[in-house]
């Protein structure tokens, strides 16, 4: 464990091991936009167009828009939103039935949908009629697409104010655990140790 505590700025800390030396400077270097783009770059994935009947780019919630222009249309196939790497973050199956399955961050179903309407994380998006995403066992969401929309919307719209009563995104929590259980445990000791001819006196 390494504490930044003990350094100072432009101060450089050398960890050698058989393999490479890691060199780590306190004082971050200023990244130019020309390289920063370059970096981008580099790790972004080459967009496939194979089977895509439309696609985009999308800000905040307008990924809701277009999911809500194909659950009209009763079109069955896969949306996919991606970030401004071109990874898939999320993925979305429609239906005639509307909205029927929801994947987002390893969650799955309404969980996913909620999650993803209060995130708004998508730079980008495609909408595929033929749906190859392997889905497992993975059940149907059976709520209606306006309302599972509206119960999200609802969702993400409370949780600031819940973050609020909290103490804000800054807070800092502590646990506590109650001694709920000290008289039963208490109870039980002073029993074992009865039957063993020991008094035990609680103070």
């Amino acid at each position: 464990m390494v504490s930044r505590a003990n350094w100072l700025p432009g101060e450089q800390l050398v960890l050698n091991n058989d393999i490479a030396t890691l060199s780590v400077d306190m004082q971050m270097p200023e990244m130019q936009p020309d390289k920063m783009a370059e970096l981008n770059r580099a790790l972004s994935l080459p967009f496939s167009s194979e089977g895509v009947e439309s696609s985009g780019n999308v800000r905040g919630d307008e990924f809701l828009s277009i999911l809500k222009t194909i659950v009209q249309s009763q079109k069955q196939g896969l949306l996919t939103l991606f970030d401004s790497r071109n990874i898939p973050l999320a993925r979305i199956q429609t239906g005639p039935g509307g909205i029927q399955k929801v994947y987002y961050k390893s969650l799955l179903g309404e969980l996913a949908f909620f999650e993803l309407v209060y995130r708004k994380p998508a730079d980008g998006y495609s909408f595929q009629p033929v749906d190859k995403f392997t889905w497992g066992n993975v059940r149907d969401i059976t709520a209606p697409a306006d309302a599972l929309v509206q119960e999200a919307l609802r969702r993400a719209s409370e949780i600031p104010n819940a973050f609020t009563y909290l103490g804000g995104s800054e807070a800092r929590y502590q646990q506590r655990i109650e001694n709920t259980m000290l008289p039963w445990l208490l109870k039980m000791f002073s029993g074992l140790l009865n039957d063993c001819g020991v008094v035990l006196m609680v103070i």
